[in-house]
């Protein structure tokens, strides 16, 4: 799987290529967590296509939080990202990515399915310089 990337053009976010894990958690209802650990975001819907289309609005949300290019480029830095001169990469693996959110949130120790993981790619006008 190709790591996350983002993709940087003339001071802007062009566009976005995500690793997003989709899991179910019985507990809360059998609701679908949307959790993407490049950004540290996590949002959630009432089955995998509302969780997606809340993702992309949680998504975009994070990025109107951010004021300009530089500030954007620095989250990404403070988050781990390797930040080039046209994109931004963050480099983990999948299996990374989930026993991260199984220590970050002790999943283990209730009943989750996994659903899956998505490539999720967004093209975004955002802020210019």
């Amino acid at each position: 799987m190709k790591p996350n990337k983002i993709k940087l053009k003339d001071n802007k976010i062009a566009s976005a290529v995500l690793h997003v894990v989709f899991y179910k958690d019985e507990e809360d209802g059998d609701i679908v967590i949307a959790r993407c650990n490049a950004l540290n975001l996590m949002t959630h819907g009432d089955n995998l296509e509302h969780a997606i289309k809340m993702f992309e609005e949680c998504f975009s949300l994070w990025v109107e939080t951010i004021n300009d290019y530089n500030e954007a480029k620095e989250a990404l830095k403070d988050l781990g990202w390797e930040i080039n001169q046209d994109s931004a990469v963050y480099r983990a693996s999948i299996n990374d990515e989930v026993n991260k959110i199984k220590e970050d949130y002790k999943i283990d120790k209730i009943p989750v399915h996994m659903i899956g993981n998505k490539s999720l790619s967004m093209s975004l006008p955002v802020w210019s310089n």
